[in-house]
């Protein structure tokens, strides 16, 4: 595909860099090109068109909109092309955060989970978003729902409980999201994502 722009996804690292080539720095509103041929994951500028298929690859938390573009070659869950336009971009470190925490909250209702330290894990993250708990707490946190693990009706529930508290916004969305989808329609996930994505650029 030579002509055809393709609207997708794309994270970027927190110093809002590219992380190969010319190492620009990522700006909304601007179109960034290669030249040379195009490897998936090793040279090229890369997207999804879904956006639970970018976090995957996230190296930070910055979410943009974009355009690609030019002998685009496609994989199911990615793309590469010779040149990408960023439509929209914001820092979702928050939005992550609670993302992960929404995830992790679905599928210990779907499991039907009772373990409190599951839960608490949670209810430590989200205090922690607001300044209300320590680094110390959240890693606390995040170790008794690991130790909830023999307890747990589902091992995909306590994985995304554990990994909602996450300190890192983009891994722990990312690391719910995929032990969730375990149990769950990752399509859902991406839905609900995504809406907040686009309420958030609105």
């Amino acid at each position: 595909m030579k002509g055809k722009h393709i609207r997708c996804w794309h994270f970027v690292a927190q110093d809002k860099r590219l992380r190969w080539g010319s190492r620009a720095v990522v700006e909304e509103g601007k179109t960034y090109r290669v030249k040379g041929p195009l490897v998936m994951c090793e040279k090229g500028l890369h997207g999804s068109r879904s956006l639970i298929d970018a976090l995957q690859y996230a190296p930070g938390t910055w979410i943009c909109l974009v355009e690609i573009w030019g002998d685009v070659q496609e994989q199911p869950d990615k793309l590469v092309g010779r040149n990408r336009k960023v439509l929209r971009m914001i820092d979702g470190a928050r939005l992550l955060h609670e993302f992960a925490c929404d995830v992790a909250e679905i599928a210990l209702k779907r499991a039907k989970v009772k373990d409190k330290r599951c839960w608490a894990a949670i209810e430590i993250k989200r205090k922690w978003l607001d300044g209300k708990a320590t680094d110390e707490e959240l890693a606390a946190a995040r170790d008794a729902a690991w130790d909830a693990a023999s307890a747990a009706a589902s091992a995909a529930a306590w994985d995304a409980a554990r990994a909602a508290a996450r300190a890192a916004a983009w891994d722990a969305a990312r690391a719910a999201a995929r032990d969730a989808a375990r149990a769950a329609a990752r399509a859902a996930f991406n839905t609900l994502l995504t809406k907040r994505v686009e309420e958030a650029m609105a």
